[in-house]
């Protein structure tokens, strides 16, 4: 037998010792509490390690089709942990499920009610007039159109992960659902979440099957911190497979108009009678993306390069694929630093 073999046979060995013996458990890092909600969202805070904090405090917006419990998965990779370390207060708005509370009545609703709800129980919170918000994904895009209509709350944008340009040719979502149907929604109130786990495998069939325990075994083969790579793998196991239904609305308005319709990068957005487009963008921007993405390549998230004002703009590449941004160490070491000299900038 090889010896790349014998070593990887080592490494599964290893490590299934640990997955049989080893349950999951429940993955967060870090202390927090509900300081708001609206319906089945909530805001959460996660204080600074000392009071007062030395530095302003972050919104992070979570997407919508995924938890947020990636971003403080566990101890030493946690991304709400490595900005709190800064010396800074993190606020966390999570979606959650759909609710009764207006939640599926559109991309408006969302924005104007919920949004600005819980943005502006941020600001009451922290005592500010304005907050720096923080979009990651989806989250980035809703992040950017709040930014547009709500200037005067935010005083700087940072988009992790986030698509502008949804029909790059590297777009394997838009490939996926560039001539779907959306009006099969209009009478439903909700989107199985289990429906996006399988689209998201889909785009990487073999990553996502055989390839993922091969790679483990290949990490344990050295026969260090097993227990550790164990723990890492099962945690983003249960993540992945943890999708919240979608509000059908919602979810209709939002491949219509940014992966079918591309309005970033067009004509803009309407919402409200108000025309949104990131050409007017007023505060400034720091755009983060990853050069290995599969879900929002880096010409997606590159686009807003040339729509947003020059002295708005700054961008950080980061070698890393869509959610080792938040979880690989190498990021966690170098990327809320990065945001930490560029917010340390602007002050």
């Amino acid at each position: 037998m090889p010896e790349s073999a014998r070593a990887l046979l080592r490494g599964w060995q290893a490590a299934s010792a640990h997955l049989i013996t080893n349950p999951p458990a429940p993955g967060r890092a870090s202390a927090r509490r509900c300081i708001a909600e609206y319906g089945a969202s909530r805001l959460w805070y996660y204080p600074p390690p000392t009071s007062p904090a030395r530095r302003e405090p972050l919104l992070l917006v979570y997407a919508m089709v995924n938890r947020p419990t990636v971003l403080d998965l566990l101890p030493g990779r946690s991304f709400i942990g490595a900005l709190r370390a800064q010396d800074r207060a993190v606020y966390l708005l999570e979606w959650g499920d759909p609710d009764q509370a207006g939640y599926n009545r559109g991309l408006s609703h969302l924005l104007g009610r919920r949004m600005q709800a819980l943005v502006q129980a941020a600001l009451r919170h922290s005592g500010r007039a304005t907050i720096t918000m923080a979009g990651i994904c989806q989250g980035g895009v809703l992040s950017l159109l709040y930014a547009l209509r709500f200037p005067a709350q935010i005083k700087a944008l940072i988009l992790l992960g986030t698509p502008v340009d949804f029909q790059t040719p590297g777009s394997l979502l838009y490939q996926r659902v560039r001539e779907v149907d959306t009006r099969l929604l209009d009478d439903a109130w909700c989107l199985d979440g289990a429906l996006l786990v399988q689209l998201f495998h889909s785009l990487q069939p073999m990553r996502n099957s055989l390839a993922k325990y091969l790679q483990l075994a290949e990490d344990c083969a050295d026969g260090e911190a097993v227990a550790e790579k164990v723990r890492l793998f099962q945690a983003m196991q249960a993540w992945i497979a943890d999708c919240p239904d979608q509000p059908a609305r919602v979810f209709h308005e939002f491949i219509l108009n940014f992966y079918q319709r591309n309005v970033l990068c067009r004509q803009g957005l309407v919402l409200d009678g108000e025309l949104l487009k990131p050409q007017q963008l007023a505060v400034p921007v720091l755009n983060i993306y990853g050069t290995r993405d599969h879900i929002v390549p880096a010409d997606s998230s590159r686009a807003l390069a040339s729509l947003v004002p020059k002295q708005c703009y700054a961008e950080l590449a980061v070698e890393s694929g869509h959610i080792g941004m938040f979880v690989s160490r190498r990021a966690l070491q170098s990327v809320p630093e990065k945001i930490q000299v560029w917010l340390d900038q602007l002050s």
